[in-house]
C-alpha cells in the first residue's frame, strides 16, 4: 500500500499546476517591521492609531489641522464632563458611549487626512513606509495613496467605535456564546469601573504629559476604548505579542532558511477543536489531529506545523489550543520548536485559515505556493465547499473575503489551499482577533 505521504503528493499535483502564478501583491511587503507601541491593544486592532503616534512630524500635521483640532476638543470636552458626572449618579451612571466619534466627525477627519496626505510629506511617508506596506488595510491596496489613508481611518474609527457597542453598551457580537459581555452592561457595579476607567485614563495621559500638543490624535476615545477590553477581561487580541519575534521567534528565524522548492507545501495547518466539558487544554480529536499532521511532517511533505486556535472554549477559557498543541507537538512528538507556527488568536474556522496565511506571509514563505489543512473529515470537506454552506461563503460574509484560492479536498482529512494576501486585511468587527 503507498504512503499517505505518496498519496497526497499525487493528489495534488493538478492544483500545483493551476496556480502556478503569482498574484499582485500591490506593494505588501513580507520584509516589513511592524511599529509596536506600550499600547499592544492598539497595535493589533487599530495600527493606523498607533502609526499616528509612531512619528513626531506626523503627529504634529495631524494635530494642526483644523478639522482634527475640533473633534480633538470635542472629545476633551466630553471627557471633562464624564469626569465631573459619572460618580454624580446615585446608582451610578456613566455614558462612556458618548466619546465614540459619530459618522460627521470620522468624515471630517477623514477629509483632513485627504488632504494631509497630498500636502504633507511626513503624511506622503506613513502611507508609503507603513499603511500600504503593512498589508494591515490590504483590502484597499488598489486605491491611490491618499483614498488608502483615508480608507484605513474609517476602518480603524470603526474598530474602535465598535470596542464602545460590544463592551460598554453590550450589543452582541457575531459570536456571542464566546466573545459577549459577560455582564449587564446597566448593572451598578460595572457603571461604576467604568468611571473609574474614565478618571483614571485622564490622569494616565495627564502624567503622560499630554497637554493638547503631543499623543495621538483623540486619546480619550481610543484609550477608553481599548479600556473597555481591559475591563471586559478581553485582552486576548495582545497576549502574545510581540508573536512573530516571542514564541514564533525561532519558527520564523528557520523559516528564512528553507528551500521551498524541496518541499509539496510550506505549512500543514492543525485547527484547533474546541474542548467539551470534562476536557481541558486540547480535546481527543485535537490531539488525533496532531497525529495526522506530524505523521505528513515527518514524510516530508512541509516544513512547518502551523497550530491555530484561541482562548475559545468554554468561552474565557484560560488555554489557548494553539499554545496547549505545541506544548504537546514538542513534549509528546518530538517536533523541535523551530518547525512550530502557533496561531494564539483564532476564534473560527475563517480565522484559523486567515491566520495561517498571514504567519506564513510573516515567515517568508511564498504566498503562490500550497499548505495543507489537516483536520477532521467534516472540516477538510468544509474548507473546499464552495457551495452556500461551505467555508468560502462563509468567509465572504464574515470577512468580506476569502483568505485562500484554489481549495481541493486531496484526501478524507486533508485540503490543500493557496494563501490569498487580503488575509493581512485587519478586521475592524472582531476585536478579540483583528
Amino acid at each position: 500500500m503507498r504512503s499517505v505521504v505518496a498519496v497526497l503528493s499525487l493528489a495534488s499535483a493538478s492544483l500545483a499546476a493551476s496556480v502556478a502564478f503569482v498574484q499582485p501583491l500591490l506593494a505588501q511587503s513580507q520584509s516589513y517591521v511592524a511599529v509596536r507601541s506600550d499600547e499592544p491593544l492598539r497595535d493589533r486592532v487599530a495600527y493606523l492609531l498607533s502609526l499616528f503616534e509612531s512619528d513626531t512630524k506626523v503627529r504634529a500635521a495631524l494635530l494642526a489641522d483644523p478639522a482634527i483640532a475640533a473633534v480633538r476638543a470635542r472629545l476633551a470636552a466630553t471627557e471633562r464632563q464624564l469626569l465631573a458626572s459619572c460618580e454624580a449618579y446615585d446608582p451610578p451612571a456613566c455614558p462612556v458611549e458618548q466619546l465614540m466619534l459619530t459618522e460627521a466627525e470620522i468624515e471630517a477627519v477623514a477629509g483632513a487626512l485627504e488632504r494631509l496626505a497630498k500636502s504633507d510629506p511626513a503624511i506622503t511617508r506613513l502611507v508609503s513606509r507603513h499603511v500600504r506596506p503593512s498589508g494591515r488595510y490590504q483590502l484597499h491596496a488598489a486605491l491611490e495613496d491618499p483614498a488608502l489613508l483615508v480608507a484605513a481611518w474609517r476602518d480603524s474609527a470603526a474598530a474602535v467605535n465598535r470596542l464602545y457597542r460590544l463592551y460598554a453598551l453590550g450589543q452582541k457580537p457575531l459570536y456571542p456564546a464566546i466573545d459577549s459581555l459577560d455582564r449587564d452592561p446597566k448593572d451598578a457595579g460595572f457603571q461604576a469601573r467604568l468611571g473609574e476607567a474614565v478618571a483614571i485614563g485622564a490622569a494616565r495621559r495627564r502624567f503622560g504629559g499630554d497637554d493638547g500638543t503631543s499623543g495621538e490624535p483623540f486619546p480619550a476615545w481610543s484609550r477608553m476604548g481599548f479600556d473597555l477590553l481591559i475591563l471586559a477581561q478581553r485582552d486576548e487580541a495582545a497576549r502574545y505579542e510581540p508573536l512573530d519575534t516571542g514564541v514564533n521567534g525561532p519558527a520564523n528565524r528557520f523559516a528564512r532558511s528553507v528551500d521551498w522548492k524541496r518541499y509539496r507545501y510550506t505549512a500543514i495547518l492543525v485547527p484547533g477543536n474546541g474542548v467539551e466539558a470534562g476536557e481541558r487544554a486540547v480535546s481527543p480529536i485535537g490531539l488525533l489531529r496532531l497525529w495526522l499532521a506530524v505523521e505528513r511532517w515527518r514524510g516530508g511533505l512541509a516544513p512547518l506545523i502551523i497550530v491555530s486556535g484561541g482562548h475559545v472554549h468554554p468561552n474565557r477559557s484560560e488555554f489557548s489550543e494553539a499554545v496547549q498543541m505545541k506544548k504537546i507537538l514538542m513534549d509528546r512528538f518530538e517536533v523541535p520548536e523551530k518547525a512550530i507556527l502557533i496561531d494564539p488568536y483564532a476564534r473560527h474556522t475563517t480565522t484559523n485559515l486567515r491566520n495561517a496565511v498571514r504567519l506564513l506571509f510573516r515567515a517568508g514563505a511564498p504566498i503562490d505556493r500550497p499548505f495543507l489543512v489537516t483536520s477532521s473529515t467534516w472540516q477538510a470537506g468544509y474548507v473546499a465547499d464552495a457551495g452556500p454552506a461551505g467555508l468560502i461563503e462563509r468567509s465572504k460574509r464574515e470577512l468580506g473575503y476569502v483568505p485562500y484560492r484554489g481549495a481541493t479536498k486531496i484526501s478524507p482529512v486533508d485540503a490543500e489551499v493557496v494563501p490569498e494576501v487580503l488575509a493581512l486585511q485587519l478586521d475592524p468587527d472582531e476585536p478579540l482577533d483583528p
